[in-house]
């Protein structure tokens, strides 16, 4: 089969893992047909598609000239608005690559009759005959032809005698006996010829040709002038696209043999309609219309095809009588008429409100991260936006719900009784990892209620840490990942008696920690965009709260000019960028864009960097969001960098694929040792802001790498964010080594200096004193 110059995809084709490559040169889809693919295994399949897929969307004009076709044809209900687009698209390529000339603008009428010919029943055989219906009396001119009598009366009333027609009995036979003998003969010659050789004939579909098999139907036979095609497994697409004259590639043999309309027919007054959108009979006022196919036949006549199922009709809602109908915003009652009121059942105003960045009375410290309204009215009811219908709920009402099921709250609880009256601190709140604590319990009085004044700690009656009896409040370390709570004041009131000075332990629960990923790739289908993917998944199943910026889906502006001031100008002769921008930082004067990036680096504890190397540094896209947002005063200061940066409790990671294999990276590499190429992002700009840097995730070689090994690669990283955030950092020499003082120079210290004579390596890529650089100081950390 000769490869389709342009075809349009529609899911089906990628669910079937169809090969798209063997089918068209070009392959088309719209944006909307990746994003509801939702099954893991086809859209890691997106993420490494051998061929460019190409995305396009359709014209207005298009979209309203299909829609109003696939009113026509009655097909229009069972059609989403992603199949329109689609539907839309491939008649867009038709017009420009082979035009329209050849197209339907609108479906074929014909008449429609519901009485069917059978052509087998015999017409011309004498006997008795049933007379057609009687019909009311006409006016008629008598000629002057005299009336003739019946032969017999007996057959004037019910039954009539037709005069006997000529004889074809003896010619039926003759030609049933000669297609007898062509029969006969046909099976003898095969029985010879089976004999004779032996096999089966070959025709036969066993496990060993089945894939072949299945291969050929996939492929089929396409004309040769055949320029533009779509691949759907969509029924209702395909009876489309062949009543426009459009031309359809099906996926293993899933493809219509007829095209078909369908009409509407009430079976309450056996009415019919073409409106397929209505829902009551327009004639009748029931809910009684079903769909039914019609089709077309030889003499243009159209005929309906009625289900051999005689449950046509749905009984439910029969058997127990309807409930009482209840009033209310958010009332669901049963929709029984066509114009039956509902409420208008609306989002709460909570719900409706979305966290703005760019709006004029945004809090400046906020969270970005956006609140999910889960406990008003609507969100229980599942109510989503009004504008989807008053009335209606459009979640699956067949989906599962889990019952009995502990939400996990994430707010911390009530530490310490109140009526303690002993003044508490906290003194510090981590990121708590899943470690048991003492859960905090209520204790019951004499008569079995639970008052305010008892509630509190599990009291222990030893300190877990030291085994000493605890006669006093509880004061026992925590953990590192725990929180840690400690009394107002400190003396010998708030030691133990036998010389504890740890802390007790006390319940809090699992704060989550928040990510942040940056993406600097353009395209959706990209490997890059498959890994960020990844992260999002791998981040969400184990508790974290994920934020993106998607640099090129944002129209982020990666150029430094004056429009990212607002406001007056300092030195507006003499402009530096630097200098007004950290003044500006100062007085909440940024551009709204700049605001945003910088909010949701403040609330992150985990910052992704998802890029394709090019030029063997950053794209320039992510290199304008770094002299964007990491501005002066709020990234850095030159009293507090490096370890002692703004960002030094968090952590940062570079996630990088290349297009040149690993070995071109390597000391001996053309292109130079990665660890040198690496040092200026990571520590010249993360580390110097006071981010941990993490081992740098390095996909070499991503346009050569097979499938199979592409998502191995997409599993090692989601396995390796599960526990990211225990990992080591990388070795970067602490700023105690330096003089940190322009008198100096910030310079290393001449004691440093002199022990370090030494030493086989040097300190690290960029502090190698003249010596070689320690091996993989910016791939690997220390053990």
């Amino acid at each position: 089969m000769a490869p389709v110059e342009h075809v349009v995809a529609d899911a089906g084709a990628f669910l079937r893992d169809a090969a798209l490559q063997d089918i068209g040169n070009n392959i088309y889809t719209v944006r909307e047909v990746v994003s509801e693919i939702r099954d893991k295994a086809t859209r890691r399949r997106l993420a490494v598609l051998p061929y460019e897929l190409r995305f396009r969307e359709p014209l207005p004009e298009y979209v309203r000239l299909v829609t109003e076709f696939s009113k026509k044809t009655g097909d229009y209900a069972s059609l989403s608005a992603t199949d329109i687009q689609v539907l839309a698209l491939t008649y867009q390529l038709e017009a420009e690559f082979v035009g329209v000339s050849h197209l339907k603008q609108e479906p074929e009428k014909v008449r429609v009759s519901s009485s069917i010919q059978h052509p087998e029943t015999p017409l011309h055989i004498s006997g008795f005959h049933l007379p057609s219906k009687h019909k009311a009396p006409q006016e008629t001119v008598h000629c002057g032809v005299p009336a003739r009598e019946p032969e017999h009366p007996e057959f004037s009333s019910f039954l009539f005698w037709r005069s006997p027609l000529p004889n074809i009995d003896h010619e039926l036979q003759q030609l049933l006996i000669d297609r007898r003998a062509e029969e006969a003969e046909g099976d003898g010659s095969e029985e010879s010829e089976g004999e004779g050789s032996g096999d089966d004939g070959g025709g036969w579909i066993t496990p060993s040709n089945i894939g072949q098999i299945q291969r050929e139907l996939e492929k089929g036979d396409v004309p040769q002038d055949v320029r533009v095609g779509c691949v759907t497994t969509d029924f209702a697409m395909q009876n489309v696209l062949l009543q426009m004259g459009l031309h359809v590639l099906a996926v293993d043999g899933m493809l219509i043999r007829e095209a078909r309309s369908s009409i509407l027919r009430c079976h309450g007054c056996f009415k019919t309609t073409s409106d397929m959108s209505r829902v009551f009979c327009a004639h009748c006022g029931n809910k009684t219309l079903k769909k039914v196919a019609v089709t077309v036949s030889e003499d243009g006549t159209l005929h309906m095809l009625f289900s051999r199922n005689p449950k046509v009709l749905n009984p439910r809602g029969l058997r127990y009588p309807l409930p009482m109908p209840k009033g209310g915003k958010y009332a669901s009652n049963p929709h029984l008429t066509e114009d039956q009121r509902f409420p208008q059942l609306r989002l709460s105003r909570k719900a409706r409100q979305k966290t703005d960045v760019f709006a004029s009375d945004y809090i400046a410290g906020v969270s970005p991260f956006a609140e999910n309204d889960i406990c008003s009215r609507s969100a229980t009811l599942q109510v989503r936006d009004s504008t989807l219908g008053a009335g209606r709920r459009r979640l699956n009402p067949n989906a599962s719900r889990k019952k009995f099921v502990k939400k996990r709250c994430l707010r911390l609880r009530s530490l310490f009784s109140p009526d303690a009256r002993v003044p508490f601190r906290l003194l510090s709140l981590g990121v708590l990892g899943q470690v048991p604590m003492v859960r905090p319990t209520h204790s019951r009085g004499p008569s079995g209620s639970r008052g305010p004044g008892q509630a509190g700690i599990k009291q222990r009656s030893s300190c877990a840490a030291t085994g000493n009896p605890l006669n006093c409040l509880p004061s026992c370390q925590l953990p590192s990942s725990r929180v840690q709570v400690a009394p107002a004041t400190s003396g010998p009131a708030n030691q133990h008696s036998g010389g504890c000075t740890s802390w007790h332990s006390v319940e809090a629960m699992a704060v989550t920690r928040k990510a942040l990923i940056i993406l600097a790739h353009s395209e959706r289908t990209s490997f890059n965009y498959a890994m960020k993917e990844a992260a999002v998944e791998a981040l969400k199943k184990t508790g974290w709260e994920v934020a993106e910026s998607d640099l090129y889906a944002m129209n982020f502006n990666p150029i430094i000019s004056r429009k990212d001031i607002t406001g007056t100008l300092k030195h507006p002769e003499k402009f530096q960028y630097s200098d007004e921008t950290a003044l500006a930082y100062k007085e909440s004067r940024l551009s709204p864009d700049i605001v945003a990036e910088q909010k949701k680096l403040e609330a992150a504890d985990l910052v992704i960097f998802q890029f394709p190397m090019q030029w063997c540094g950053v794209p320039a896209i992510l290199k304008g969001w770094f002299d964007r947002v990491f501005i002066t005063g709020f990234a850095y200061t030159y009293a507090d960098m490096y370890d002692k940066g703004p960002f030094k409790n968090k952590k940062a990671v570079l996630s990088i694929t290349t297009g040149s294999s690993g070995s071109m990276y390597s000391p001996q590499g053309i292109h130079g040792d990665v660890n040198i190429l690496l040092w200026p992002i990571q520590s010249g700009t993360l580390h110097f802001c006071g981010f941990q840097v993490l081992e740098p995730q390095l996909t070499y070689s991503i346009g050569h790498t097979p499938l199979d090994v592409r998502t191995q690669v997409l599993e090692g990283w989601k396995k390796r964010l599960e526990r990211i955030w225990d990992e080591t950092p990388l070795y970067f020499a602490p700023s105690s080594l330096f003089d940190l003082s322009f008198q100096a120079g910030f310079l290393m210290k001449k004691a440093v200096q002199d022990e370090q004579k030494n030493k086989t390596f040097g300190l690290s890529v960029g502090h190698h004193l003249g010596k070689p650089i320690p091996t993989d100081n910016q791939v690997k950390a220390r053990k």
